[in-house]
């Protein structure tokens, strides 16, 4: 079903540290009668907890817009893998109440979990960020980020959903070289991250459009950035970090000897 179309009210204005965005006209948000009673709020101005929350979305979250016969509605939800609970609960589901006051709890759906979000305002307030809803074939960084201070939390919360920390055996025995890598079906979003990371002193490796087959079984194209070695992650660690646990667990356990089992 094709979203509804509407104006957007967000301007962006050039501020002595960077330009960052605001929400000029609230007054355009359409609410239902249960954002009213649930007391939705939004931020007025980017911030790294927003910056955050759009990078999930980006990576794990989704913004569906139906319609049929019997009735409407409008969804916001993150997926994340069955052993992902901790991340949901400490990290995406505080990030959502904090920035909009909406509360959820996780489901168990077949081998993932998930957490939903049913608000009109919030579809709207999303799509007038630059995130579409649907598919993210074509997706890209959001202007409101691209051009504020808080690209470095917008890519945080991009790798802790679709990212990976792993650390290789290469000349020894053990798991000791770090290796980070980010996939994604939008080969446009991918490139955007490959040049921030470039522009911040980071190497990395490229490939783009490799043949695959999607989790519903049809065939797609990925894009993906990998980045080896310690100095890459001693960057990481100082611009961007971790916020999922499974990701600070790994890093605990090499920092403290010096591999992972």
């Amino acid at each position: 079903m094709k979203s509804p179309a509407m104006n957007s009210p967000i301007s962006v204005y050039k501020g002595k540290k960077g330009d960052f965005f605001m929400l000029v006209n609230l007054e355009l948000i359409q609410y239902s009668v249960f954002d009213w009673k649930k007391q939705i709020r939004f931020p007025k101005v980017m911030n790294k907890d927003l910056a955050e929350e759009l990078g999930i979305h980006l990576g794990d979250g989704c913004l569906l817009y139906y319609e049929n016969s019997r009735q409407k509605g409008y969804v916001y939800s993150v997926t994340s893998g069955h052993n992902e609970r901790a991340y949901l609960e400490k990290v995406v589901m505080p990030l959502m109440k904090k920035l909009y006051n909406l509360k959820s709890r996780v489901k168990t759906k077949r081998t993932s979990l998930v957490v939903e979000y049913h608000s009109k305002a919030l579809f709207y307030f999303k799509r007038f960020l630059g995130v579409n809803s649907g598919p993210k074939v074509d997706i890209k960084i959001p202007t409101c980020v691209f051009q504020s201070n808080f690209i470095f939390d917008f890519i945080r919360g991009l790798f802790d959903t679709d990212g990976c920390l792993h650390f290789q055996k290469k000349y020894k025995k053990i798991h000791y070289y770090p290796a980070l890598n980010f996939t994604s079906k939008s080969k446009k979003l991918v490139c955007q991250v490959n040049e921030v990371l470039l522009k911040n002193g980071f190497t990395t490796s490229l490939i783009l459009d490799t043949e695959g087959i999607a989790s519903n079984g049809t065939p797609c194209k990925t894009s993906r950035i990998f980045l080896y070695g310690n100095k890459n992650l001693e960057r990481w660690i100082e611009l961007i970090g971790f916020s999922n646990p499974k990701n600070i667990r790994k890093l605990k356990e090499w920092q403290a000897k010096g591999y992972v089992d």
